[in-house]
């Protein structure tokens, strides 16, 4: 993951250049991770695109394990 890839998403979204988020900071995350993938993919670095791709699921899993166990209790 390219954390300045995440801070640039952070003060676009805002529009004035400011951290002020109109949306939840796991979205912006999930689309850069996602930007990053396509944008590897366009100029052919496959192994950046793997590595990122790799990222982009291992984010979701996370995400939906600990929605599923915040919402049932254990696993």
């Amino acid at each position: 993951m390219f954390i300045g890839d995440v801070e640039q998403d952070r003060r676009s979204f805002s529009g004035d250049g400011t951290d002020r988020l109109p949306v939840k900071p796991k979205a912006i995350l999930s689309k850069a991770l996602i930007d990053n993938l396509f944008r590897f993919l366009e100029f052919r670095k496959l192994e950046k695109a793997a590595e990122t791709a790799a990222a982009v699921f291992n984010y979701f899993e996370t995400a939906l394990f600990f929605n599923f166990k915040k919402h049932h209790g254990k696993i």
